[in-house]
């Protein structure tokens, strides 16, 4: 039979999987940006490629770099709210959210 949880722990083992979820989703968008930086290298080393379509290419390609990248500066904002909001005081001592396993 399964050990009850303190309404504590099952607050914890919310953030926690919060968390999880948004640094998972950073690693996400982080693929992107190396997917956009890999498919700009690409199409500019074509020599055929003409000059103003290259500016074009490289116009988008900064914008979607600068979107992926603001959103990954969000995420990892609320990753400190969510710590932030959630580390307790129990008895004088600080209860850990224990996180590390989650980034390894």
């Amino acid at each position: 039979m399964p050990m009850e949880l303190c309404p504590f722990e099952e607050k914890r083992n919310h953030v926690r999987r919060r968390i999880a979820s948004i640094y998972e989703s950073m690693i996400h968008f982080e693929s992107n940006l190396t997917f956009v930086v890999r498919e700009l290298d690409a199409r500019l080393s074509r020599r055929d490629l003409p000059h103003g379509e290259s500016i074009k290419l490289l116009d988008v390609a900064y914008e979607a770099a600068l979107k992926i990248m603001n959103a990954t500066l969000e995420l990892e904002a609320m990753i400190v709210m969510h710590i932030n909001n959630y580390i307790e005081i129990n008895n004088d001592q600080i209860v850990h959210l224990e996180l590390a396993k989650f980034f390894v």
